[in-house]
């Protein structure tokens, strides 16, 4: 017969959980946090271990918040109590399909041609600094070299760069896209991916 576990035995028994999870990599940061609100949330109820009503009523306490984060908050104890069954068998999972944790996808903002001329004209307007090269010395007649050469006159020559520096990416702006580099600002009117 198992024994009957008390309200210190949840908060100890949360307290191993992290300690382990956080021994193998995990932070828990906001999921420990979690898990002791739910703690004290369990005594104040009188629960000494984790049941489905109790879980419930905790997700769902923040009143008027998103079902997704109730979702969220259920699913931190869950992974908890999957844990905690292994060796107390009055502790209750809460069923994954109880709460589902769906967020909402962001409705996207639909550029018009004046939002889009109005960045265009913006990123126009931007100077980007060039990369400037120092001056190195170079062998007579020869490409730009890092060292002087044996017969090197003294004289220095710019060095041009061997390779053009990777563009950075901007976001799309829908039809046009704006890519900024040490180069120049340049835009292009085609649909597609810049490569």
């Amino acid at each position: 017969m198992a024994r009957e576990c008390s309200v210190s035995d949840l908060h100890q028994a949360i307290e191993e959980y992290l300690a382990l999870r956080r021994s193998l990599g995990f932070k828990l940061e906001r999921q420990g946090a979690l898990l002791a609100d739910f703690a004290g949330f369990s005594a104040r109820r009188g629960d000494r271990t984790v049941t489905i009503e109790g879980a419930l009523a905790w997700a769902t306490s923040p009143a008027g918040a998103d079902p997704a984060w109730w979702g969220s908050r259920l699913a931190v104890v869950r992974s908890f109590a999957r844990w905690r069954a292994a060796w107390d068998p009055a502790t209750q999972v809460p069923p994954s399909g109880l709460l589902p944790a769906r967020s909402r996808r962001a409705e996207p903002y639909p550029y018009s041609d004046a939002d889009i001329a109005a960045l265009l004209a913006c990123a126009r307007s931007i100077r980007m600094p060039r990369c400037e090269r120092a001056a190195q010395p170079s062998p007579a007649g020869g490409r730009g070299d890092r060292h002087a050469s044996a017969g090197d006159t003294g004289h220095t020559h710019a060095v041009s760069p061997r390779r053009r520096p990777p563009a950075r990416r901007a976001p799309s702006t829908g039809c046009a896209r704006i890519a900024a580099t040490g180069w120049g600002i340049f835009t292009a009117r085609r649909p597609g991916i810049w490569h």
